[in-house]
């Protein structure tokens, strides 16, 4: 019998205390493991979220002023205010940037989304000219319609302010077209003027008027939704500072061209007037959108684009050192010594300093990419 030999009890126990200590070995292997893992995909998930919150910081920051300078396949390195998180900004190609960001870790993360911006150059071919203007607009004698200083700084701004990126984005923009003092739809007529010449396609039947409503890739109800300023009526702009600044809150501070190096020297509002406006006086700055008729009178002067669907009518000493698009069949005229005059550095300022098309917008498809 196994119970008359002597040491077998004592040989079994130490079986049985080997197969125990090798059972618990191995759960504790397994559940180190299960630990192990656990971390592991808290950490990644950790980094990936730190890279989402990268990308998600520096949309939150971003100014396309700071990226006008890439051309396409340029990176740059950008600070998102995460020390452990490597950000770079690469321009694709036109108005399409790639945000990436990378974790720095022993664990790694990467999030990655594409953005569309607004460059200058998409919106100069809506101004090709100082007046464009579906049909032949009424020019008094005195009133003066003109583009030979459209390379000029307007005064009394510096020529430091218009650099020469301005004449590349006009080269790029009206894809080499020197800019006219006076374009018309169709066929220009027989005794106008030589600089004179269609841009508007003439009219034809089933033809969208929307499709001219608009500043580069933004409808008029778009530029609503973006407008600093939402005004109407009579006004007589003027530049609202205060203790800490420009105060931007003030429906008629509109800038202060007058002094470029002021508090509000570089504020640049998107202006829209849903039913018409009357400046009445004053000086502003910007890009003035107006859903209606607008009148210049006195001395009223305004630096940068106009686009009006009503009729237009500029009088007495009034001027617009910019340019002017005139769409829909309302009638244009200028009077008195009325001046519209062509500068190309009023328009860049607007659209590369306007703050609402400094943001980042979000592409026709997908904006958060796979990365890997």
């Amino acid at each position: 019998m196994i119970d008359d030999r002597p040491g077998v009890a004592l040989v079994l126990a130490v079986i049985v205390l080997m197969a125990l200590g090798t059972t618990g070995l191995g759960l504790l292997y397994v559940s180190t493991q299960e630990v192990l893992i656990a971390r592991a995909g808290e950490e990644s998930a950790r980094a990936r979220w730190e890279a989402e919150s990268a990308v998600r910081a520096t949309l939150a920051n971003w100014s396309t002023r700071r990226v006008l300078s890439l051309d396409p396949g340029d990176e740059m390195d950008i600070d998102a205010g995460k020390g452990g998180v490597r950000v770079t900004i690469v321009r694709l190609g036109g108005s399409l940037y790639l945000i990436t960001a990378t974790t720095r870790g022993v664990a790694r993360g990467s999030a990655a989304a594409l953005v569309r911006t607004v460059r200058p150059e998409a919106l100069w071919p809506s101004f090709a000219a100082a007046l464009s203007t579906r049909g032949a607009p009424e020019v008094d004698p005195g009133a003066v319609v003109t583009a030979a200083e459209a390379g000029h700084a307007p005064w009394p701004w510096p020529p430091e302010l218009c650099p020469g990126e301005v004449l590349r984005s006009i080269a790029e923009g009206l894809k080499g077209m020197e800019p006219a003092s006076i374009v018309v739809p169709g066929d220009s007529p027989a005794d106008a003027p030589p600089e004179w010449r269609p841009v508007l396609p003439p009219e034809s039947p089933g033809r969208d008027e929307s499709s001219v409503f608009r500043i580069g890739p933004f409808a008029i109800h778009e530029l609503a939704a973006l407008a600093d300023h939402v005004v109407s009526g009579d006004v007589q702009p003027a530049p609202h500072i205060v203790p800490s600044g420009c105060d931007t809150t003030v429906a008629t501070n509109w800038g202060s061209p007058f002094d470029p190096g002021g508090p509000c020297g570089n504020y640049f509002p998107i202006i829209y007037a849903p039913g018409g406006v009357h400046m009445t006086g004053g000086v502003g700055q910007g890009i003035l959108v107006v859903e209606g008729d607008l009148v210049f009178s006195g001395d009223a002067r305004f630096y940068g684009p106009i686009l009006v669907t009503g009729a237009l009518v500029i009088r007495d000493r009034a001027m617009v050192l910019g340019a002017i698009t005139h769409v829909g069949s309302a009638s244009a005229r200028l009077a008195g010594e009325a001046r519209v005059d062509y500068r190309a550095c009023s328009l860049w300022r607007a659209f590369s300093g306007a703050p609402a098309l400094d943001q980042a917008f979000a592409p026709a498809g997908r904006a958060w990419v796979p990365t890997w």
